[in-house]
């Protein structure tokens, strides 16, 4: 069952579905000066999966925006098993854009509901969760599920982590405060001054407050006692929220 954060986290993304927003960058929850951006991200996410080795390809939390639209063509294209996961509403857009023999659409709020995908024997060399897991309150229990359709010798990635210990040690900083000014458009006297990543984290609520140092912490060493091995990396520069965000690379070597 969904509790009430989950349920109010995927609403913009239900409305937006419904008004037919395909192909926006907001969409996919980043600002729209971001838009174009998604050819950076699409390389970087190719480039930590090292997809062109790979012939099969989950992705969870697809969305509908020109991400999506590039990870379902390449695909197509390269003729790679791709399965795509999302809610109903999202699902139901992607649908009507794209068909072809090699992909699949799946509906629901992953992993809820998902056991007969998840028992099917299936497997994925390759496994993406961008920008997806601060959706839900029980972020490592989504990636230990996700991680039992990932093969041996797979990679799955967990990307654009919105850490809030990692975003509040970027703006208690003088550059960090100065580039949120830059970027916001405001006056630097309007960017409010914290201690630490504390006081940060404390003061803002709009943030999911699990998705912290904590958890990151937590699948580096759970899943390396599980066998995988599993990196923290930066994002490169030129992805939208390099400077707060980060990713988890997990492979599975048995």
């Amino acid at each position: 069952m969904l509790d009430e954060f989950q349920k109010n986290s995927i609403k913009p993304y239900i409305e937006m579905a419904k008004e037919k927003k395909i192909g926006l960058t907001q969409s996919a929850g980043r600002y729209a000066e971001d838009s174009g951006k998604e050819e950076f991200i699409w390389k970087d996410i190719q480039e930590k999966l090292c997809l062109v080795q790979s012939d099969s390809l989950l992705d969870l939390g697809v969305g509908f925006g020109p991400l999506a639209s590039k990870v379902i063509n390449y695909c197509i294209k390269e003729k790679k098993t791709g399965y795509f996961y999302d809610i109903p509403e999202v699902i139901e857009n992607l649908k009507t854009e794209y068909a072809a023999p090699n992909i699949h659409f799946l509906k629901g709020f992953f992993p809820y509901g998902a056991d007969e995908f998840l028992n099917s024997d299936i497997t994925f060399d390759s496994i993406l969760i961008y920008s997806v897991i601060h959706y839900t309150s029980k972020p490592f229990e989504f990636v230990k599920e996700a991680a039992r359709k990932l093969k041996t010798g797979g990679r799955m990635l967990i990307a654009d982590i919105p850490n809030v210990d990692k975003k509040g040690r970027f703006l208690c900083t003088e550059n960090g405060r100065k580039f949120h000014a830059a970027y916001k458009k405001i006056p630097l006297n309007d960017v409010p001054i914290y201690k630490n990543q504390a006081d940060f984290v404390f003061k803002n609520e709009n943030q999911n407050k699990v998705i912290n140092d904590q958890l990151i912490s937590k699948i580096l060493m759970e899943f390396r006692a599980f066998g995988y091995d599993v990196y923290i990396l930066p994002q490169n520069e030129d992805l939208p929220f390099s400077k707060t965000r980060e990713d988890i690379l997990l492979i599975r070597n048995y």
